[in-house]
């Protein structure tokens, strides 16, 4: 099971999105929430049961209609999808239809322009820490070719002709990504478009992840770690899904298969010690650290009764947790933080609007 599926919808189905059951969390201490109506978007409030310490609270949640927010630039700035209707249309499973471009989009004045406008499905975006590069893919159907854009400049390279995941990738440091081919090596790849094999595999990786030292990977759900210069790896953990190691390299957001059906959300240490539990569900998706490594967001999809649904963000370090409450079905992406921690994006497919729609998620 991957942790994300990037595929792009031509229709109204959103064949990409994992469901997302947004039903209450079933916690006494659930936070009280006021919805206000205004004609372009919906604001939530939520107010903290006083019986909690949690250091999560929630202070509005606006709306952004036809839109797909992928990422924030800065405070006020996000990495957006939208149909580039100025390019000529492309064949997509048998049916032409306008790429699906990046997009700067701003908060305050709502403009939006263009970051490189080309004939093919750009996609996937994660910004380098400082902000000055753009890690980005290239996706034909279930493939993918990976660039890195200086968003001074717009001028992007080529990460190579390997073909890559869709839906993975992150940030080593300022200048440097981590992602996997198809055949099973695990790339490091420099803004300038150096590229050096850091791991390669016979057997199908399904998680490759940049950590202290050296790097994370599942294989077979088994969590190994791969210290840099070594070619002898550390097994750390059985029945791991994935893993996502914190900003600081300090933590790990680890799922492990606890049954057939049943995927659990832990904090751990950097070894896979010291477990948290955060929740239990049949899937867990969208999983993304504040930038300083203390709060992670992430959603919850059960089938049946007994799990856990919705979109939470939990203290790393108490594992206190807030569901946030939107007016969605399914979610489309990773959730994502601006630079300071203090808003999160997500996006959905809807139905209705034959389109995605942004949610733009304050903090306290």
């Amino acid at each position: 099971m991957k942790q994300t599926h990037f595929k792009w919808i031509s229709t109204g189905a959103a064949a990409c999105c994992v469901a997302l059951l947004l039903a209450g969390c079933g916690d006494g201490n659930a936070p009280t929430r006021e919805t206000i109506q205004k004609p372009d978007k919906t604001i939530t409030v939520v107010e903290p049961d006083q019986s909690t310490d949690t250091k999560v609270a929630v202070s509005q949640i606006a709306q952004i209609d036809r839109t797909r927010g992928i990422s924030f630039i800065t405070e006020e700035q996000l990495v957006i999808v939208k149909r580039n209707e100025n390019e000529q249309k492309i064949a997509v499973e048998g049916e032409m239809m306008f790429p699906n471009n990046l997009y700067l989009h701003n908060l305050a004045t709502k403009q939006e322009e263009a970051l490189n406008e080309q004939p093919a499905h750009q996609g996937f975006a994660k910004p380098s820490p400082d902000g000055k590069y753009l890690f980005y893919k290239l996706n034909n159907e279930e493939s993918a070719h990976g660039y890195i854009m200086d968003l001074e400049t717009r001028e992007s390279v080529e990460l190579g002709n390997d073909v890559i995941d869709t839906t993975t990738g992150m940030w080593m440091d300022d200048t440097h990504v981590l992602f996997m081919t198809i055949e099973g090596k695990v790339i490091k790849a420099g803004a300038d478009g150096t590229l050096e094999t850091i791991y390669d595999s016979e057997q199908r990786i399904f998680t490759a992840m940049p950590g202290e030292g050296g790097i994370y990977y599942v294989v077979n759900e088994v969590l190994y770690f791969l210290p840099d210069g070594s070619k002898q790896a550390e097994k750390l953990a059985t029945d791991v899904v994935w893993v996502i190691p914190s900003p600081e390299r300090k933590q790990l957001a680890l799922v492990k298969r606890t049954s057939n059906t049943t995927r659990t959300l832990m904090i751990t240490d950097a070894k896979g010690n010291e477990p948290i539990e955060l929740g239990s569900a049949t899937q867990v998706f969208g999983t993304s650290w504040s930038p300083d490594g203390k709060k992670l967001a992430y959603s919850l999809t059960s089938e049946g009764t007994g799990g856990d649904n919705g979109v939470f963000v939990a203290d790393a370090i108490s594992g206190d947790t807030v569901p946030i409450k939107l007016d969605v079905q399914y979610l489309s992406d990773d959730l994502s933080w601006s630079p300071s921690g203090k808003k999160i994006v997500a996006a959905t497919y809807s139905q209705e609007q034959n389109d995605f729609i942004t949610f733009v998620i304050t903090l306290k």
